[in-house]
């Protein structure tokens, strides 16, 4: 079974373009697509827990996009979804809060919304949302003028951001992912994947992650050199992205797992 956010369900591609998909055309056995739009690491680690006395499957493949999804573990609310949300209690332990009310305003399925005259305001005024994060001098400024933007435009689809109250820390939350993924399996494996930017933060994200594992002992297949390193192949970021990964970065993500020979596969077959 495999659990993760929107790449790993596969935002953006049909069914047969996904990771997944390419995958069971080669497995004996077959690897279930259990990814959520807008999952962190640790909420798709609560759905396995959920999920896996019902399924009751063979192994767990985690995937987590560094960089991003222990961030939303932190989100009560995101784009309009409540969520359960990692929490810092008195003593300094994780806590899992569950969901707020369905019906909070401005989320997906609340039966109200409070829209302020000043957001209609905003959102008409579309240069706001062309403003640059970063420009010299009035970098700050243009920033915050694109985030005003974003928020009331959040306000009126029901797409609204919210932290929950007292969020963990990161470290704390890859801590407990670790930990429960490979309570829940003795032979979890952990799939590292990648959005089109490569920051400094996500590389530093992705040194704490790796080394974390392997103090845990855990297998994981890091996809890092077949999109920012040597095994790209010469493909364009296009070719790969758009938003999620294109079908070509989600076969490019199904050739990093098989090359890794942790799972065994039926057949030998190259990806195009």
């Amino acid at each position: 079974m495999n659990v993760g956010d929107s790449f790993a369900f596969g935002d953006q591609v049909s069914d047969s373009e996904t990771y997944q998909y390419c995958l069971n055309n080669f497995a004996d056995r077959k690897f279930i697509n259990a990814g959520v739009s807008g999952y962190g690491t640790g909420q798709a680690i609560l759905r396995a827990k959920e999920l896996y006395p019902k399924i009751k499957p063979s192994r767990l493949l985690v995937q987590t996009l560094v960089g991003r999804d222990f961030a939303r573990d932190r989100l009560s609310i995101k784009s309009g979804f409540v969520k359960p949300y990692f929490s810092t209690n008195q003593y300094g332990k994780i806590n899992i809060i569950s969901p707020p009310s369905l019906n909070t305003p401005n989320t997906k399925f609340a039966k109200r919304s409070i829209i302020k005259p000043l957001d209609k305001l905003i959102i008409n005024i579309t240069l706001l949302s062309k403003m640059p994060r970063e420009f010299p001098v009035i970098g700050n400024i243009t920033n915050s003028l694109r985030l005003l933007y974003k928020h009331s435009l959040a306000r009126i689809n029901s797409t609204i951001y919210r932290d929950g109250e007292n969020p963990a820390n990161i470290p704390d939350i890859i801590d407990w992912s670790i930990s429960e993924s490979q309570k829940l399996d003795s032979r979890v494996v952990w799939l590292l994947t990648y959005d089109v930017s490569y920051s400094e933060f996500v590389k530093e994200e992705r040194k704490i992650l790796l080394e974390k594992l392997r103090n845990a002992n855990i297998e994981y297949i890091d996809t890092y050199d077949y999109f920012f390193g040597g095994l790209r192949q010469g493909y364009s970021n296009k070719d790969l992205w758009y938003g999620h990964h294109t079908a070509l970065g989600n076969n490019v993500i199904c050739n990093a797992i098989r090359e890794s020979k942790i799972f065994k596969f039926s057949k030998v077959i190259k990806v195009k």
